[in-house]
């Protein structure tokens, strides 16, 4: 199986966009270390 082209990555981006919600990162707050981001489950929408 081949990797999908660039072409065939954004028809699939226009077919799911509809549907697909954007949900926020939240940032990790520490104080030391890289800064870390999380996707939560709890602010998908349901």
């Amino acid at each position: 199986m081949n990797a999908p082209g660039l072409q065939e990555i954004e028809a699939a981006r226009e077919r799911v966009y509809a549907a697909a919600l954007r949900t926020p990162l939240v940032r990790l707050g520490v104080d030391e270390g890289p800064e870390i981001r999380l996707k939560l489950e709890n602010l998908q929408p349901r």
